[in-house]
C-alpha cells in the first residue's frame, strides 16, 4: 500500500499478499480518512465490483494490473458525492460479502443517503449492523439482510467484539 499525497518520494509502501478482501478493506480505510493510495500484490481484476461500489458514490477507485489505486475525491466523473449502494454478489464484477462491513464503515463517513445489503452473508451482516449500533449508528433495517443510512455519522467509543468467520481474517 502506498500512501501519500499521489506517488511521490517517501511514501510508504505495503504489499498485500494477494489477499483481495485485506486489499479491499485497506482502501476503505484510505478512503474513509480522505486518503489517497495504491494497493499492490493483488488480482485487482477481483475488485472491479468494489471500484463500481464506490466510483458510484463520487470515491475514485480504480483496478489496474496487480494493483487498486484509490483517492478521495468531492466529484469523481462530473458528479457529486451520492450514497452508497451496495449488493454483493458472486462473479468477478461482483462486491465480495467479505468487504460489506468495511463498505459500510466507509459508508459511515461519507456524506449521502447510503443503502447495503448483503443477501450472502446475511448473518455476518446483521452482526456488523448491532454492533455499528452499538457504537451510535443510525441504522434503518429492512430486513436481516439490508439496511439504510445517511453519513457522515459519528460514532462512540462501547465495547464490541466479533468473531472472524474465517481463521486469521479479520471482521
Amino acid at each position: 500500500m502506498s500512501l501519500g499525497p499521489g506517488s511521490g518520494k517517501g511514501a510508504s509502501t505495503w504489499k498485500v499478499p494477494g489477499d483481495v478482501v485485506e486489499a479491499g478493506v485497506l482502501a476503505c480505510a484510505l478512503l474513509a480518512t480522505g486518503g489517497a493510495g495504491q494497493v499492490a500484490g493483488i488480482d485487482a481484476r477481483e475488485l472491479y465490483g468494489f471500484a463500481s461500489v464506490v466510483g458510484d458514490a463520487g470515491l475514485y477507485a480504480e483496478p489496474d494490473g496487480d494493483r487498486l489505486h484509490v483517492r478521495t475525491v468531492t466529484r469523481y466523473r462530473d458528479r457529486p458525492w451520492a450514497g452508497i449502494r451496495a449488493h454483493t454478489g458472486t462473479g468477478r464484477r461482483a462486491l465480495w460479502s467479505e468487504l460489506e462491513p468495511a463498505i459500510m464503515a466507509l459508508a459511515l463517513k461519507t456524506p449521502g443517503s447510503h443503502k447495503i445489503q448483503d443477501q450472502i452473508g446475511a448473518a455476518r451482516h446483521s452482526v456488523a449492523v448491532t454492533q455499528l449500533e452499538e457504537l451510535g449508528a443510525r441504522v434503518n433495517r429492512f430486513n436481516a439482510a439490508q439496511v439504510s443510512f445517511t453519513g457522515p455519522q459519528k460514532l462512540r467509543a462501547a465495547r464490541v467484539g466479533a468473531a472472524a468467520p474465517t481463521p486469521g481474517r479479520a471482521c
